[in-house]
């Protein structure tokens, strides 16, 4: 490289468990129940995520 060039970065992502589709994420090790997907990723039933609870006043 000259020093008249840019230096390049290169970009790596964190290595990320491979998951199933349609089979629960969450666990160590994964639970790989069967599952529905939320924004948070697959999840099982005993899993999904709350509901946010909202006051009504």
């Amino acid at each position: 490289m000259s020093t008249g060039e840019p230096r390049r970065l290169e970009i790596v992502p964190p290595p990320h468990p491979k998951t199933t589709p349609g089979f629960c994420e969450t666990g160590q090790p994964m639970c790989q129940q069967p599952a529905r997907l939320y924004a948070a990723g697959w999840r099982c039933r005993d899993h999904q995520p709350s509901t946010p609870q909202y006051d009504a006043a």
